[in-house]
């Protein structure tokens, strides 16, 4: 297991006796990780040294992610062989901190958007009126325009979090998946292993990501293709890592890949269906899963077009 300098946060040998970047020694029989910047042993301190290693971690995160960007294959494999799990958590939390960001913007754009539709609609009849309208003719349907009013009003903390909520979750189900497809192919790894190789895709998708953010406000439909191209670029890093030096491995990476973005596209669909509901206020998401029961009991969307069409 290397050490890591806790003035700089630079690996070194388990035997090294300074470090190789910065030069400053250890102190010997101790473990330099729980050492202060001033080579002193932990006193009663214990806040200020978790405080200490917080800042040589985000140090190190940040060094990490401009070096893989930089080069991604040999600085990203070394990182996986390295097995700073750590790391790989900062960096798929650093990259769901700017999905949330995008998840911001979008729910800012879609409170205007309905904003521009009540407007519209207290002058005149909107066509999105017409399904409550119909539905009311069957029974005792929800008032579907009080929940519309709700949707003006999406929160923009709540999205924030149930965005940052869903990567997280999403890129820890990437890693389960990775490990999984590489043990049924025979390829030795771990899941904390997988978890760098997961940190090395977000290192891919954060650029991407911010690129998309900053579109997003001069034009919608362009920021959700460029975010959605950032998941493709993701995959690009993490299949150049997911070898880490094995020859026999190499081999089975561009199945591996395969399967992982085909399963992870039907996961993520299946994590949207369920997610979305979240956004939304409680009011607005009772009405919507009332909705839902409305629709099943007219024997869903083609069964409601079909009485449309014989009413």
């Amino acid at each position: 297991m290397p050490k890591y300098c806790p003035s700089c946060g630079a690996a070194n040998q388990n035997n090294a006796l300074a470090c190789s970047r910065c030069g400053k020694p250890f102190i010997i029989g101790t473990n330099p990780v729980n050492q202060n910047v001033n080579g002193k042993l932990p006193g009663a301190s214990s806040a200020a040294n978790k405080k200490e290693q917080s800042v040589f971690l985000g140090r190190n995160v940040i060094e990490v992610f401009l070096k893989v960007l930089k080069t991604p294959v040999s600085v990203g494999r070394k990182v996986v062989t390295e097995g700073r799990t750590a790391i790989g958590v900062s960096l798929i939390i650093l990259q769901a901190f700017f999905t949330g960001l995008f998840g911001v913007i979008m729910i800012r754009k879609i409170n205007e958007l309905f904003e521009l539709i009540a407007a519209a609609s207290s002058k005149t009849r909107s066509s999105l009126g017409t399904l409550p309208y119909y539905l009311s003719e069957f029974g005792d349907a929800p008032n579907y325009s009080e929940a519309r009013e709700l949707f003006y009003k999406l929160s923009y903390i709540r999205g924030f979090l149930v965005s940052v909520f869903g990567s997280v979750a999403l890129s820890f189900l990437v890693a389960l998946i990775a490990m999984l497809l590489l043990m049924l192919f025979r390829v030795k790894t771990t899941f904390s292993s997988m978890l760098l190789a997961t940190g090395i895709r977000c290192v891919g998708m954060i650029p991407v990501t911010v690129l998309a953010i900053l579109v997003s406000f001069l034009h919608v439909g362009w920021g959700i293709v460029i975010f959605m191209v950032s998941a493709m670029i993701g995959y690009i890093f993490m299949g150049r890592v997911l070898a880490a030096g094995s020859a026999f491995a190499e081999d089975k990476v561009p199945y591996v890949l395969f399967f992982l973005v085909t399963v992870t596209i039907v996961i993520h669909c299946f994590m949207i269906v369920k997610i979305w509901p979240f956004y939304l206020p409680d009011e607005a998401r009772a009405d919507y899963y009332a909705f839902l029961r409305e629709m099943k009991g007219l024997g869903g969307f083609f069964g409601m077009i079909k009485n449309m069409l014989y009413y």
